[in-house]
């Protein structure tokens, strides 16, 4: 179901993730502060810093989250479906946190790059930009 993602669907894609993973953050914070206590990001890292491999792997993980939640907004909207809307909200997240370390990233990690994209207009053109090349 992947569909190609326009230069607007792609700054919306990365606005909406800046929205979308810190729940999933939050549902695993004292799970994952229990295994990693150690931060895995520099303090004050910049855009600039953020490596071609983490981008890659952010825009992986991004295009995933993108058909995570556009799955769970179709099963949401299905007539009769057994499942609750927590259900589903549940499962999503769990989605959306395999697919952020899949890509060998943590979740601290994916939402310090959704955070400086949002922050550094180059990195955002970066970001945009490797996320269309996963689109293709």
């Amino acid at each position: 179901m992947n569909r190609p993602i326009t230069s607007l669907g792609a700054t919306v894609l990365a606005a909406s993730l800046l929205a979308v993973t810190p729940v999933a953050a939050q549902s695993m914070q004292g799970q994952q502060q229990m295994q990693n206590p150690a931060p895995t990001t520099q303090p004050g890292m910049s855009g600039g810093q953020v490596s071609e491999e983490k981008l890659d792997s952010f825009a992986a993980a991004a295009v995933e989250i993108q058909t995570i939640n556009e799955e769970a907004r179709a099963k949401l909207s299905e007539p009769g479906t057994s499942e609750s809307p927590e259900d589903l909200q549940r499962q999503a997240n769990e989605d959306i946190i395999s697919a952020v370390e899949d890509e060998g990233l943590t979740i601290e990690e994916f939402n310090e790059i959704a955070r400086l994209a949002q922050n550094d207009p180059a990195l955002h053109s970066r970001v945009i930009a490797k996320i269309q090349e996963k689109n293709l």
